[in-house]
């Protein structure tokens, strides 16, 4: 739909081109130039139309999804999960043993809940559940992120829609210190970089477009245009995220078979100053 719009969008400039053109070669056929101008104002309502429909339409699946979303999300395991993870009451036990099989967990740290101001029956409901394997936090929380980011990244789903829902619970999620630990023990080896990989984007994404709407005015032509340059820097920072060798510390990797080239710092510094600008630095 989108293609076919900016086929029309072009129909329109030739038509105005066109226009112009017979307006300069032939001053006075003013009648050609009418017509030809009219046809080019009909085409671009028509464009408008379409748009505005489109806009219309891709809202109501961005809501749509954003419903569904929550209902699978907002359920008492969840909420209780989110709770231990907000107060830092839970810790991840990674695998320590010979086997092959993962046997990696997550721990409730029963004294923090047990020392805590809350009342008993909100304690006792946070200690229902001691353990929690891996594929339960998955399943429970990250994997619902994860489809988030997908959503978002595929333009399913808005930014700002995310960000009025999800904002919270997926930064708080993602900042959480054994939440941490158990990505980068996801991540290690070889292939493994790309493992929530989408969580951690939209957890950037979010947190970037939290720091934009600080800056948003009144006028909602500036905000637009604000909003647009925000994409664009946003959209080549994840390219650059992606095609750049970066550690975990942040840091430019050396290649192996030779120094890292001009052009690899290049787009390093760039990357590094669209990361200072779009997040946070806490």
């Amino acid at each position: 739909m989108k293609k076919f719009l900016v086929i029309l969008l072009l129909i329109t400039f030739i038509f105005l081109i066109d226009g112009l053109c017979i307006l300069w070669v032939k001053k006075n056929d003013s009648f050609l130039f009418g017509a030809t101008a009219a046809n080019a104002l009909f085409m671009l309502i028509l464009v408008f139309v379409a748009w505005s429909q489109l806009t219309g339409i891709h809202d109501t699946s961005s809501s749509d999804f954003i419903h569904k979303l929550k209902n699978d999300y907002f359920k008492e395991s969840t909420r209780r999960l989110f709770h231990l993870i907000e107060r830092d009451c839970i810790i991840f036990n990674k695998n320590n043993s010979s086997s092959k099989i993962d046997d990696s967990f997550f721990e409730v740290s029963k004294d923090k809940i047990l020392n805590s101001s809350l009342p008993d029956d909100i304690k006792n409901n946070l200690l229902t559940k001691i353990f929690y394997s891996t594929y339960e936090i998955d399943d429970l929380l990250l994997g619902h992120f994860e489809d988030i980011g997908l959503f978002e990244k595929t333009n399913v789903m808005d930014i700002s829609m995310v960000y009025e829902e999800f904002d919270y619970c997926i930064c708080t999620t993602h900042k959480n210190k054994e939440i941490e630990k158990y990505l980068k023990y996801c991540r290690k080896g070889e292939d493994n970089d790309d493992i929530y990989d989408k969580f951690s984007y939209i957890s950037e994404k979010c947190q970037s477009y939290g720091k934009l709407k600080k800056k948003l005015a009144n006028n909602i032509i500036i905000n637009d245009i604000l909003e647009s340059i925000w994409k664009l820097q946003f959209n080549l920072y994840t390219k650059l995220k992606n095609n750049l060798d970066i550690d975990h510390n942040g840091k430019l990797k050396k290649k192996l078979d030779s120094s890292i080239t001009m052009s690899d710092k290049l787009k390093f510094n760039l990357y590094t100053a669209l990361k200072d600008n779009l997040l946070d630095r806490k």
